[in-house]
């Protein structure tokens, strides 16, 4: 099992743990809840310190603003919020037009509630996995230009798949500020599951980065989710610990600066049919809040510091 006091460098530069979509109509509002750990109840809000905010997600754009739903709820539970218009662009194919009057119209929102501040809102999250859906690298480049015009100085992020970065030919923008990327690695296609296996599929996905992107911070989504009818199988709790000692590894991957999880809870089916997050495997969320105990402590202790 990992150890962040193993190693005076593990984890230095990790300052984001949670999951992707915890908190929307889609997957369930689950930010300020209890779920079944295995050894007993435990409130994910204890072990994790950032959630999204899409406003395409939920059942109504303006609950993100919703007392127990929203932005104000989620600053008092003292998580780190990321806006994102993910399914704005990639679910709804909406005109660049309409794009700059969604952002216009949010920003103003914000402005007025008093949350157009660098200390409520910690980042833009743009779009995940653009090629697959059919965003091109000008299209991406727009649209992190609408975004910058109408909230600056704050660090966007883009997700792309492993599949997309291993594409030479599709491009990171340069104006990008952090690349996420997911890499799920977990698949029955895979005969010999081996820690050394999952790193070398990691380190491609790193050196794409390194290679299109020098410098820029990253944040890995590691899988946590089953899918029987894809193949994908839900990671054992030693194979939970491989994907987050790649995180730790700060001498290894100085630039990860935050660690996710997909998924937490579990689709809806006909939103996905299948797909079964962590949320229905106690021994798996055991060892998420472990881990995430002692990566936010360190994380605490770096900011104290300062």
């Amino acid at each position: 099992m990992f150890c962040l006091s193993s190693t005076a460098q593990a984890g230095e530069n990790l300052s984001l743990y949670g999951y992707y979509h915890l908190q929307t109509a889609t997957f369930g509002f689950l930010m300020d809840e209890t779920v079944p750990c295995s050894d007993g109840p435990c409130k994910v809000s204890d072990f994790t310190n950032v959630v999204f905010m899409d406003i395409r997600r939920q059942a109504d754009p303006d609950d993100i603003f919703d007392d127990l739903l929203g932005i104000p709820r989620a600053l008092e539970l003292g998580y780190k919020i990321i806006l994102s218009f993910e399914a704005l662009l990639a679910e709804t194919r909406i005109s660049f037009e309409e794009f700059e009057h969604q952002m216009g119209l949010l920003s103003l929102k914000l402005r007025q509630k008093g949350y157009l501040r660098p200390d409520v809102i910690h980042a833009i999250f743009i779009i995940d996995e653009p090629w697959n859906y059919f965003i091109s690298l000008e299209d991406q480049e727009m649209a992190l230009g609408v975004v910058n015009r109408y909230f600056p100085g704050y660090p966007t992020i883009i997700n792309y798949s492993i599949g997309e970065l291993r594409a030479s030919f599709r491009a990171i923008p340069e104006a990008l500020d952090i690349v996420a990327f997911d890499a799920y690695y977990f698949n029955e296609d895979r005969t010999e599951i081996t820690p050394e296996g999952m790193q070398t599929f990691l380190d491609d996905a790193m050196l794409a980065i390194r290679t299109k992107a020098p410098g820029k911070p990253v944040i890995f989504i590691a899988q946590s989710f089953e899918q029987k009818e894809a193949g994908y199988f839900m990671p054992s709790a030693d194979q939970m610990d491989w994907q987050m000692e790649y995180s730790l590894d700060q001498q290894r991957n100085p630039e990860i600066m935050g660690h996710l999880w997909f998924l937490l809870p579990s689709a809806i089916p006909e939103e996905a049919t299948g797909i079964r997050g962590a949320i229905e495997f106690p021994e798996v969320l055991t060892r998420h809040r472990q881990i995430g105990i002692e990566v936010l402590n360190r994380a605490n202790q770096k900011m104290r510091k300062k």
